[in-house]
């Protein structure tokens, strides 16, 4: 059986040798279709061919994804998402995800809904500059720092690309000792850890100094995928993905 598609899964560099990037979370159409895709960083795939291989090295997947054209590095930021075999094996829901568990009031909302995440609860937790945040990259693993700040606008260098400016950006400072991201978690989840829940809150964009690491939004991450696909999106969920495809964040990957 084919190991199936998951979050925090490595997207691979070319020679299938290293880690390029990190699929973050799946996503599928509020419709009768539940057409599948995965969020990521847009400029993990923007060298890379036709066809992304995921796998861990050195072994690819018996599949590929494919960039989705209207998201490309500059155009929406840095904003990726990726299109996935829609029949191929995936644990695409995980397990224990809220969007609404580190709101003032938890139970506002829908949980799987990327709106129902209160922005300015979040942004507020960021500029208290006391709060953790956690992050589960494909090559440095799951890490922990501490929110700084929220910015509406940044310049920033992400990949080989020159400084270009990122609105919608959470920024965290690594704690002492700790190496809170590498080159290839770009475009892994950011969240919050709320007792037993996982709250999404961002996209991993860039680190600087080895002492503070970026994020894009997760409101503004659904945004945009409303504005270029004309279609509302929700995590995935075991009501709507079936229980058989839900999983933990973290894994040995």
């Amino acid at each position: 059986m084919s190991k199936p598609l998951r979050a925090g899964l490595p997207i691979l560099t070319e020679s299938n040798l290293d880690v390029e990037g990190t699929l973050a979370i799946f996503v599928h159409t509020k419709d009768d279709n539940l057409t599948h895709y995965a969020l990521t960083a847009a400029h993990v795939y923007k060298d890379l061919g036709e066809n992304l291989k995921v796998g861990v090295p050195p072994e690819p997947y018996p599949t590929a994804v494919t960039a989705v054209p209207a998201f490309k590095v500059g155009k929406e930021g840095d904003i990726g998402l990726v299109n996935v075999v829609q029949n191929y094996p995936r644990l695409c829901a995980i397990r224990g995800l809220d969007t609404r568990a580190a709101n003032e009031d938890p139970n506002d909302g829908d949980a799987y809904d990327p709106f129902a995440l209160d922005e300015e609860h979040i942004e507020a937790l960021a500029n208290a500059g006391n709060t953790k945040i956690r992050k589960f990259g494909a090559k440095s693993g799951d890490t922990e720092a501490t929110l700084t700040g929220y910015l509406d606008e940044i310049t920033l260098q992400v990949g080989k690309e020159k400084p270009m400016v990122f609105t919608n950006v959470l920024e965290a400072t690594w704690d002492r000792g700790v190496h809170f991201a590498e080159p290839g978690d770009s475009g892994c989840l950011w969240y919050l850890k709320v007792h037993d829940k996982i709250v999404p809150v961002g996209i991993h964009l860039a680190s600087v100094d080895g002492k503070k690491s970026y994020a894009t939004m997760i409101t503004h991450c659904a945004e945009r995928i409303a504005t270029n696909l004309g279609v509302d999106v929700e995590f995935c969920s075991a009501g709507s993905c079936g229980a058989g495809r839900v999983a933990d964040l973290v894994w040995d990957n």
